[in-house]
C-alpha cells in the first residue's frame, strides 16, 4: 500500500510538471574565465599573448506558439495516469483487506479442524479404555485392543498435524499484519448470528454496481483514456513546431594592453539583444 501511495504521489508530481511545461522558459547564464598564453580577445577578435580575463552574462526566453497540441495532450495523459494511480491504491487496499479476511478465515478453519481432531482423539481414547477392560475380562481378543490403539496413534498424529497447520496460519496472519513479534498472538472466534435470507440480485445489476464502485474498473478506464491521449500526442509530432524567443547578452574582456579598461563601459559597449522565431517542419 505504501509503495502504491508513493507511486500515486509520483504521478501527481509528473502531472504538475507537465502543466508547468506550458509556461514560457526563462534562463540566465554567466561565465568568467582567465586565459594564459596565446588567446583570442573575445572583444577585438585579435590574437594576444597576454593573460586575459573574460566575463559574459545574459538571459534568454522562449515561448512555444504551436506544437501540435502535444503538451496539452501530455498534460491530459498525465492526469489520467494520476487518477489511475489513485485507483490503484484503492485496489491494493481492497486486495489487502480480502487477503486479511482470507487469512483470518484460514485461522478459524484451522481452529475448528483442531477441535474436531481433539474430539475424535478423545473418543478413540475412550474406546481404547473400554477395549482394555474387555480384554482384561477376556471378552475380546488382544488383537482388537491393538487395532484400537493403532487408531489412537493415527488420531494423535492428526492432532499434531492440525496444531502445526494452526500455527502456520497464525504466523501467516501475523506476518500479513506486519507484527514484529508474533508470540502470544491469537484471534477471537466470533459468534455468528443467524443470517436472514436475502433476495438474489440480478446478474446485470451486480455487474452495473461493480462497474460503478470497483477501483480496478475505474483504473482500466483511466488507463484507456491515457492511451488515447498518448496516441494524440504522438500524432501531434507530425505537425510543424513554431516558437518565438529572445534574449540579451553582454561581455567584457580585459588584458594588460588595455590600461584604460572600464568594466561598466565594456559591458555597455558589448551588449546586444535579439528576438526571433523558430519553425521546424517534420519531413
Amino acid at each position: 500500500i505504501k509503495r502504491q501511495k508513493l507511486n500515486a504521489e509520483h504521478t501527481s508530481n509528473v502531472h504538475k510538471q507537465s502543466k508547468y511545461d506550458k509556461i514560457p522558459t526563462l534562463n540566465g547564464f554567466s561565465n568568467y574565465r582567465i586565459g594564459f598564453g596565446r588567446n583570442v580577445d573575445n572583444v577585438t577578435n585579435d590574437y594576444t599573448n597576454e593573460t586575459t580575463q573574460f566575463f559574459n552574462v545574459g538571459v534568454n526566453a522562449e515561448v512555444v506558439l504551436f506544437q501540435g497540441f502535444t503538451k496539452k495532450n501530455q498534460t491530459k495523459q498525465d492526469c489520467q495516469n494520476m487518477l489511475a494511480a489513485i485507483e490503484q491504491v484503492a485496489e491494493t487496499e481492497n486486495d489487502i483487506s480480502l487477503l486479511n479476511t482470507s487469512y483470518y478465515l484460514n485461522v478459524l478453519f484451522a481452529k475448528e479442524l483442531l477441535t474436531v481432531a481433539k474430539a475424535q482423539h478423545e473418543v478413540t481414547q475412550l474406546q481404547v479404555n473400554r477395549t482394555q477392560k474387555l480384554v482384561d475380562a477376556g471378552s475380546v481378543a488382544m488383537g482388537d485392543l491393538l487395532l484400537v490403539k493403532s487408531q489412537l496413534a493415527r488420531e494423535l498424529m492428526v492432532v499434531a498435524d492440525q496444531e502445526n497447520n494452526l500455527a502456520i496460519s497464525m504466523l501467516n496472519l501475523a506476518q500479513l499484519l506486519d507484527f514484529e513479534n508474533a508470540s502470544g498472538f491469537d484471534i477471537e472466534t466470533p459468534v455468528l448470528p443467524d443470517i436472514p435470507p436475502v433476495a438474489r440480485e440480478n446478474a446485470d445489476s451486480v455487474y452495473c454496481a461493480a462497474l460503478a464502485i470497483m477501483p480496478q474498473i475505474k483504473r482500466g478506464e483511466y488507463n484507456l483514456e491515457a492511451s488515447r491521449y498518448q496516441l494524440k500526442k504522438s500524432k501531434g509530432y507530425l505537425y510543424p513546431y513554431l516558437s518565438m524567443g529572445g534574449g540579451w547578452t553582454t561581455q567584457a574582456a580585459k588584458s594588460k594592453i588595455q590600461p584604460d579598461w572600464d568594466f561598466s563601459n565594456s559591458l555597455s559597449n558589448n551588449s546586444n539583444s535579439y528576438v526571433g522565431m523558430t519553425l521546424n517542419i517534420p519531413i
